[in-house]
């Protein structure tokens, strides 16, 4: 069973909402935290042949290759979201009912002005310690353990399901500021600067690109749930980001 973090000693987990000042700190902290990031079939990220000068022959034979090459534009849009799982939360004492609807209400799209075409779900942040991931609640299960003489629950268990919140896109219109084809990439754990090259730009490395667009020094300091920002196929050469 996980124990109280002690005051000053020891960080509290916790899932806060963006938009909102609305917050869980969990007073157990969780014992296992599982996290799932599954791609598409190998077979599907071939890397695209090296050519010289014969542009319609991607194999350098003369003759085109009638083998469609993924192109790293679609691998990227074949990778699932990334799920998290903590099973076993506890919740205990007087704030057990509020902390639990809390929880309840976060799973349920929210339906904004513009009608219920335009329903989402809240962009949570989950955060403990080195650990920060940018989420939708998906799933809540909750089970209520200990009661007061009054009916009231003051303990209660809680299986939550999370999946990665899509990055807000960037602008993609020249006059808004923004550089066409930019988009964000989360970071999974596992991954490095050169995984999110090959996988974007289909060459290791282009991660001295990514490094210099995003200001990194330290390429073995990207921790998982950390923003990175990916230029635009366009703005690469071989000395990094223009």
């Amino acid at each position: 069973m996980s124990m109280p973090a002690p005051p000053g000693n020891q960080a509290s987990a916790s899932l806060s909402e963006e938009t909102t000042s609305k917050q869980v700190v969990f007073k157990f902290n969780p014992e296992k935290i599982m996290i799932s990031h599954q791609g598409d079939a190998p077979q599907d990220f071939t890397s695209p042949q090296q050519t010289t000068d014969k542009q319609d022959a991607p194999n350098n034979t003369g003759k085109a290759d009638s083998t469609p090459k993924a192109t790293a534009a679609s691998r990227v849009s074949k990778v699932k979201p990334m799920t998290i799982s903590i099973g076993g939360l506890i919740f205990s004492g007087a704030g057990t009912v509020t902390d639990c609807a809390q929880l309840l209400d976060w799973s349920i799209p929210s339906i904004p002005a513009g009608g219920a075409k335009n329903t989402q779900m809240p962009t949570l942040t989950f955060a403990w310690g080195t650990l920060r991931y940018k989420v939708n609640l998906t799933s809540v299960k909750i089970t209520y353990e200990r009661f007061t003489s009054t009916g009231t629950p003051v303990r209660a268990t809680a299986d939550l399901g999370f999946q990665s919140a899509p990055d807000a896109p960037t602008p993609t219109n020249p006059t808004s500021g923004g550089i066409l084809g930019r988009r964000g990439h989360t970071v999974v754990a596992g991954e490095n600067l050169q995984h999110i090259a090959t996988a974007n730009y289909g060459r290791p490395a282009a991660w001295r690109a990514l490094a210099a667009a995003n200001g990194i020094e330290d390429p073995l300091a990207v921790q998982p749930g950390m923003l990175i920002y990916l230029p635009a196929s366009a703005e690469l050469d071989d000395r990094g980001a223009r």
